[in-house]
């Protein structure tokens, strides 16, 4: 992948789990090689590309997020 832009950074905490995130949200674009997940957390389920049919139809852990994504695509 090639990064083509960073779009967005999304802070935020949950206080009754006592739990922050930090969110980075970049546009990339595909070049070559083979999707892998790279987690050492165990946090990320899976990778794919995905159009705006199937981001609606997603169960995001940050359901608020699909407006961003949706928006990225509509602007390529």
């Amino acid at each position: 992948m090639e990064l083509v832009d960073k779009i967005k950074v999304k802070k935020g905490s949950y206080i009754e789990l006592n739990i922050s995130f930090e969110v980075h949200y970049f546009l990339v674009k595909l070049v070559g090689g083979e999707l892998n997940i790279q987690d050492p957390d165990n946090l990320i389920y899976d990778i794919a590309w995905k159009n705006i049919d199937e981001l609606k139809e997603l169960d995001l852990s940050f359901q608020e997020d699909r407006d961003i994504l949706i928006s990225c695509i509509r602007k390529e």
